[in-house]
């Protein structure tokens, strides 16, 4: 993080201190402690939410709450966790030619050196018009100018115009920032026969005598046109949600008529895919993905619908037993219809889902210790400015933290207890208020008689 960034995060994280509330954790069941990974001083912390948090919590994550010691609310964001997308590309780094040397043996010496800063490199790419040639290199470096260490031992470079369109030039090494390389090449110099042939006939007296082929040869040298070293150059592309997938071990299969109906159960974690395995092949059925959110949120609800197939007949092969909801959605109970129609039904044999990772982003210091609340019905969902503290900063560096065992909340069991016992009190209360008011109905019932 670049130093202003590192001071916008600190001076939102004193706004929010400074706004900062107690919160009240009498409303939350549940309680985990945060535990740092390790002690690092930046100012945002972050952990990946699991399945006990999935399932107690809205999908607003309106009630769930994170505090610190003293009980002060501290302003979070959930968000997918996301991963960089990279690209390779070959990088050229300048280099001169310092030296060429004939040595015994038909090979040839050639010393590199690289120009301007370190960088590290591990491939030379050689540039050749010659064709149909065979060669071995043999690649030697030092970072130091002093002590040299082979890197690439009999590396082929070959051209097989002749019977197939087929180069391979490029010469792994071992990476490294080198300052100097020398390249040994075997066969440099080699005699080529040329494909003209001469074909001779002697006679004597109108007799042929003999008959022999004359074959011309050619001394040909190995001329290397240019080189280039390389190293390799990664920049980042974008982001990607990162995902896990998770076999669903208990699931129900059940047949109604002509449909198959693939039910199992769900801690309402955040769902983006579902595959369906089958050993069964050459079949395309229509599909309806249903989920309940629970929660009160009613009955099952349709998330997608498509066509379930795999099609595997000579080259055609497609596997379409993977879907992909258009937003990953959280239930605690799942529901797949397959419509056979008048095919058999299918065999399945497993089921996978691909769960989004989702975590809590929120301004703290390693120096203070944090819980998380959450459960309940009867919360608000809180307006935190993290939001546009995070786009101001971009993908700064966190804490990391991970969730820690589950813990008794004592507030909310305080505020049961206090809940029951006010509770019996009231209605002890109303018993008494009850059986005074039917005592003094009696008594003046009674007094009527007597008058009567």
């Amino acid at each position: 993080m670049t130093p202003f960034r590192h001071a916008l995060v600190l001076v939102a994280m004193g706004a929010a201190v400074a706004q900062a509330k107690p919160a009240d954790l009498a409303v939350y069941p549940h309680a985990r402690h945060l535990v740092p990974e390790s002690r690092s001083a930046e100012a945002l912390g972050s952990f990946v939410l699991d399945s006990e948090v999935f399932a107690g919590t809205r999908n607003d994550f309106a009630n769930m709450r994170i505090v610190d010691d003293a009980g002060t609310e501290i302003p979070f964001l959930v968000r997918a966790r996301t991963e960089a997308v990279t690209s390779t590309s070959d990088r050229v780094i300048p280099t001169r030619v310092e030296a060429i040397r004939e040595l015994p043996g038909n090979r040839i010496e050639i010393e590199v050196s690289r120009r301007g800063p370190a960088i590290v490199s591990q491939e030379i790419d050689l540039s050749t018009r010659l064709r149909n040639f065979e060669k071995l290199v043999t690649i030697h470096g030092t970072t130091d100018g002093n002590s040299w260490s082979e890197i690439a031992s009999g590396v082929p470079v070959v051209d097989y115009s002749r019977f197939i369109d087929y180069q391979k030039t490029r010469i792994p090494f071992t990476s490294g920032a080198y300052k100097r390389l020398r390249l040994v090449v075997s066969d440099v110099t080699l005699e080529r026969e040329l494909p003209f042939k001469k074909k001779v006939r002697e006679a004597l007296h109108g007799k042929i005598k003999s008959e022999f082929v004359e074959t011309s040869f050619k001394t040909e040298d190995f001329r290397i046109d240019s080189f280039r070293l390389l190293g390799r150059r990664t920049r980042e592309t974008g982001q990607r949600a990162v995902t896990r997938k998770t076999p669903i071990g208990d699931f129900q299969v059940a047949q109604d008529g002509s449909k198959t109906i693939i039910t199992f159960a769900a801690n309402r974690e955040p769902v983006g895919g579902i595959r369906i395995e089958t050993p069964s092949v050459n079949f395309s059925r229509p599909m309806l993905v249903e989920g309940r959110s629970g929660g009160g949120g009613g009955g099952f609800k349709s998330l997608f619908r498509g066509v379930y197939s795999h099609i595997a007949i000579g080259d055609v092969q497609r596997d379409r037993c993977t879907l992909s909801l258009a937003i990953p959605s959280r239930c605690v109970e799942w529901r797949i219809t397959i419509d056979n129609r008048d095919s058999p039904a299918l065999d399945i044999s497993g089921v996978w889902v691909e769960e989004q990772v989702n975590e809590a982003v929120f301004l703290g210091t390693q120096t203070a210790n944090y819980r998380v609340v959450y459960g309940g019905s009867s919360t608000v969902l809180p307006r935190y400015d993290v939001a546009t503290i995070l786009s101001t900063v971009g993908r700064s560096p966190v804490a990391a933290y991970r969730l820690g065992e589950s813990l008794e909340n004592l507030a909310y069991e305080r505020s049961c207890w206090r809940l029951q016992v006010g509770g019996k009190a009231v209605l002890s209360g109303a018993i008494l208020m009850m059986v005074l008011a039917l005592g003094w109905g009696i008594a003046v019932a009674a007094k009527k008689v007597d008058v009567a």
